[in-house]
């Protein structure tokens, strides 16, 4: 038991960088945690806007022929 608790003897600067470490680690699961809450709904397609027929006489020569008559 004592051999497997010889893992836990670091020098200084293996304490640093396992500190570095755990503190990068907790900020970027900070970060994401926050992305996801504060990410706003995504919203539902825009309807598509219906077009208007279009009306029977397009032309005025054709609208005046038949008016016309």
């Amino acid at each position: 038991m004592k051999r497997l608790l010889r893992i836990f003897e670091l020098t200084k600067n293996e304490q640093r960088v396992v500190l570095i470490v755990v503190f990068v680690l907790i900020t970027v699961a900070f970060v994401e945690y926050e992305r996801r809450v504060s990410h706003f709904p995504i919203r539902p397609p825009a309807v598509a806007e219906t077009k208007q027929a279009p009306t029977p006489f397009r032309n005025k020569k054709w609208a005046t022929r038949l008016v016309g008559r």
